[in-house]
């Protein structure tokens, strides 16, 4: 998916994802990840999360990271 396709998905279609799914968003799609598509990530789909995505983010979505996960 590009960041387009990753854009037009609610968030409970991003909450519904599997952690393989969210590892596989590539890091050029990750531009496409609200702050409220991530907030709606659960504990384990934050864990799923690789570091070169972590790297393509701007700094309010790994904000967005970072609460989802002491949140869940």
């Amino acid at each position: 998916m590009n960041s387009a396709q990753i854009g037009a998905l609610s968030t409970a279609d991003i909450a519904a994802f599997s952690t393989a799914d969210i590892a596989a968003i590539t890091t050029t799609a990750v531009a496409g990840l609200s702050t409220a598509d991530i907030g709606s990530l659960s504990s384990n789909q934050v864990q799923a999360i690789t570091t070169t995505q972590i790297q393509a983010m701007n700094t309010d979505q790994v904000a967005a990271v970072i609460a989802a996960y002491h949140s869940a």
